[in-house]
């Protein structure tokens, strides 16, 4: 599974799968750090941050961005 944080709320990671779900898990699941915007792949009970899922996320955001701009 993988999942994006969208927001934590107290100690709660609010997530959005690959799939365009929301759910929720502890932020204490997240490896090494739980951050608004990073992209996660689960390993076992764990989420460990996908620098390259990330990048390409946010390199998606940004080019739906500026073709809403253009």
């Amino acid at each position: 599974m993988i999942v994006g944080i969208d927001r934590i709320e107290e100690m709660i990671a609010v997530c959005e799968t690959d799939a365009g779900k929301q759910i929720t898990f502890p932020i204490s699941a997240f490896l090494p750090y739980a951050k608004e915007g990073n992209w996660y792949t689960k390993t076992g009970n764990k989420f460990v941050y996908d620098e390259m899922i990330t990048q390409k996320k946010r390199d998606e955001n940004a080019a739906l961005l500026d073709s809403l701009l253009k």
